[in-house]
């Protein structure tokens, strides 16, 4: 997976065209033109579930004089060499108040669609709440929840 994110040999035009594009519209159409199946999906927000990732999010936002937008599921990330257009849009987007994170992190809770860890990240974290892995909500596993 990651020679289709590793730079390519235009990286330099690249680089120059993300720099000079510091409105979202402009970043989104670079994405789309040299990484079209990066970004898989995103969320309004975490579970209920993990209101610490909610809190260091908006902490980080706060430190960096930003606001939460949205939290960003994409394909890939690496901060290996051969990689520094992808490091380059992650480091923007996070500046902007966008949680990126790889599919291998976080994934979307399949009632309510907010952010959850994946299993194999829940277990590298070390979590014990919610008390097992589960790729639901607790809100959405509860009997009174309304589908």
């Amino acid at each position: 997976m990651s020679s289709k994110y590793q730079d390519p040999s235009n990286k330099d035009v690249i680089i120059e065209a993300i720099k000079n594009s510091p409105i979202l519209g402009k970043l989104e159409k670079i994405i789309d033109k040299y990484f079209p199946d990066w970004i898989k999906t995103s969320t309004p927000v975490f579970s209920s579930d993990y209101l610490f990732m909610e809190k260091n999010w908006k902490n980080f936002c706060a430190e960096h004089k930003t606001t939460p937008k949205r939290i960003v599921i994409v394909e890939f990330l690496s901060l290996d060499s051969d990689h520094e257009v992808i490091q380059i849009l992650w480091d923007i987007l996070t500046k902007m108040g966008f949680c990126v994170r790889s599919e291998d992190e976080l994934t979307l809770c399949k009632n309510c669609r907010c952010a959850l860890p994946t299993e194999r990240y829940y277990r590298a974290l070390g979590l014990s709440a919610p008390e097992k892995y589960m790729n639901v909500c607790t809100d959405c596993s509860s009997p009174n929840h309304s589908k």
